[in-house]
């Protein structure tokens, strides 16, 4: 397994200082900041897309990856995890904080590509309608539950 770091978020430093005392070695790589342009050719580089965090409002890098074919592994914290993460399909949670947790989250996907292969397709068949059409209708939608449109 190979683990890339992309960004240089505010605790860069102490995950190099984690990794260097765990001699994880050339078994993880720190990307720093990615541009925008250069996230779909990371992307690609990748088998899986982990996002284990304890708070993280959205997480619009989900939606993104998902159009990359990527299965998920997200944090409980997530804030997309109920819109976009279908349990079994094309990803799974783990608890944010607990390392037990997220192993026994990548373990079946990193022993079975067929798994990864199937949930990748799954996150790239969902993220497809998430389109401006369907953003129209939720609003409308939205709207007329609150009676300010006709249903």
């Amino acid at each position: 397994m190979h683990v890339v770091v992309a960004g240089s978020g505010e605790l860069d430093a102490e995950l190099r200082e984690l990794a260097a005392g765990l001699e994880l070695g050339e078994n993880v790589s720190f990307v720093g900041f990615v541009n925008q342009s250069e996230l779909p050719a990371l992307y690609g580089t990748c088998d899986v897309f982990v996002l284990p965090a304890e708070h993280e409002p959205w997480g619009l890098c989900v939606n993104e990856v998902m159009n990359a074919g990527l299965p998920l592994v997200l944090g409980a914290g997530v804030g997309c995890v109920a819109d976009l993460l279908e349990p079994g399909v094309n990803g799974v949670t783990c608890e944010a904080g607990n390392p037990v947790s997220l192993a026994g989250a990548l373990e079946p996907l990193l022993r079975d590509a067929e798994l990864r292969r199937c949930m990748g397709e799954a996150s790239r068949r969902s993220i497809a309608t998430w389109d401006y059409e369907q953003c129209r209708l939720g609003v409308r939608a939205a709207l007329a539950s609150l009676g300010l449109l006709p249903a």
